[in-house]
C-alpha cells in the first residue's frame, strides 16, 4: 500500500528499532491481516505507532505500552480516502482510546520527555 509506506517514511527514522507488539483481540495472522495491523518503534525521543485498519468500519484500539512515561506530546496523524485526510494531523487526548476511520492508516507519535544523563 502506497500511502502506509509514506507513513514509514515520514516517521519511522533510521535510527528507530522496533518494538514486539502483542494483540489481544484474540484474532490469528490472517483475520488480523483483514482487520488492524500495527508495526511499533523507538529511539530515545519517540515512539511512533503506525496502525492499517483494512476494515470497513471504524475500529477502537487501546496501547498498552509498559514503561512509558513522561509524555511531552502525543499527536495522530491520519490518511482516509477522504479530500483532506492524507497525513492530516490531529491531537490525541489519550493513548487509552484511539479511534480508527474505516480504511484508514494512522501514525502515533508519542514525544518522551528527554531523559537526565543519570537515568
Amino acid at each position: 500500500n502506497l500511502w502506509s509506506l509514506g507513513h514509514f517514511i515520514r516517521f519511522i527514522r533510521p535510527c528507530m528499532h522496533r518494538i514486539n507488539t502483542v494483540r489481544s483481540d484474540g484474532l490469528n495472522e490472517l483475520q488480523a491481516a483483514k482487520d488492524i495491523m500495527l508495526a511499533a518503534f523507538t529511539d530515545e525521543k519517540q515512539i511512533v505507532i503506525t496502525v492499517l485498519n483494512y476494515s470497513t468500519t471504524a475500529k477502537e484500539i487501546k496501547l498498552d505500552i509498559p514503561g512509558i512515561k513522561d509524555l511531552v506530546s502525543k499527536t495522530q496523524y491520519v490518511t482516509t480516502a477522504a479530500a483532506g485526510d492524507n497525513l492530516a494531523k490531529y491531537p490525541l487526548a489519550s493513548i487509552n482510546n484511539i479511534l480508527l476511520q474505516p480504511r484508514s492508516i494512522t501514525t502515533i507519535v508519542l514525544e518522551q520527555a528527554a531523559k537526565s544523563k543519570t537515568q
